[in-house]
């Protein structure tokens, strides 16, 4: 790190650039011991150790979840965007559409933003989609009433937010994994999946690719050997519908299953 600062430090110099080490942090995922301390500069200036940081609009903590101030702000976006949700669409002609388009228009990108590599706790994913059905119930003006989930997504056509979080995942690893083999992102899956590393992300998209049934889509080929990716990610859109009437209907059986009697019941007599 201090040889890959001091060349970042001498192209500045030459070039007549500074850079101001106040917008950079040290952050130390994986501290040994304090004998190790030590300070990292740049053009001679100290570069700030921080525990967290923001990093292309995702907070990166030391802590043991590195994603522990990340979560926090995805659960304010969460409560805030219902709040939002109640005060817009409360006096508005059609409560219904507005509240469909709002939501898939103002929360739903917010949420699911960097969710290809990102992997949020259960709680927080519970969480999330309970606010997604409240927000589904207030558009149905039914915001007090126990609707069941399929009926809910049947009305809105919403996905939950597992099945965005896998048609990303699966659609981007897939991608990485058909890039060349000297392309950076491609050699770091390579070098992760021969040391065996236990990654959030990828034992996350193992879940989510046997869940739905998408590990055995293969890639097809164009005729001079190139990967038809927007074919692939078709597939994957198939395999995860946003809607599925059929289980919806084997739930509702499932519900509302007649009762046996038998014959030794006592039937009730009319006079």
């Amino acid at each position: 790190m201090e040889k890959l600062l001091q060349i970042t430090s001498t192209f500045g110099e030459e070039r007549g650039l500074i850079f101001n080490p106040a917008k950079s942090a040290v952050l130390e995922f994986n501290r040994v011991d304090d004998t190790t301390d030590k300070n990292l500069f740049i053009q001679g200036k100290i570069i700030p150790k921080e525990r967290t940081y923001k990093y292309l609009g995702i907070h990166l903590s030391t802590d043991a979840n590195y994603l522990e101030d990340q979560e926090k702000i995805w659960k304010e976006k969460t409560r805030k965007a219902l709040y939002q949700l109640h005060a817009k669409v409360l006096w508005k002609f059609n409560r219904f559409e507005t509240t469909k388009i709002q939501w898939k228009a103002t929360c739903v990108p917010a949420l699911t933003y960097c969710n290809t590599v990102t992997v949020m706790s259960n709680t927080l994913r519970k969480n999330i989609e309970s606010a997604q059905r409240q927000a589904a119930r207030w558009a149905l003006g039914e915001p007090a009433c126990n609707l069941a989930n399929e009926f809910l997504k049947g009305e809105l056509g919403w996905s939950t937010f597992e099945e965005r979080e896998a048609k990303s995942k699966i659609t981007y690893f897939k991608r990485i994994q058909e890039m060349a083999d000297e392309r950076w992102a491609k050699q770091m899956l390579t070098m992760m999946s021969i040391n065996n590393a236990k990654i959030k992300a990828v034992e996350r998209l193992k879940t989510l690719s046997l869940k739905y049934d998408c590990d055995n889509i293969v890639v097809k080929r164009s005729e001079a050997g190139e990967a038809c990716l927007n074919t692939f990610k078709k597939s994957v859109e198939k395999k995860i519908p946003r809607f599925s009437p059929s289980r919806m209907e084997r739930r509702h059986e499932q519900k509302v299953q007649p009762r046996k009697v038998s014959k030794t019941q006592t039937t009730m007599r009319y006079h």
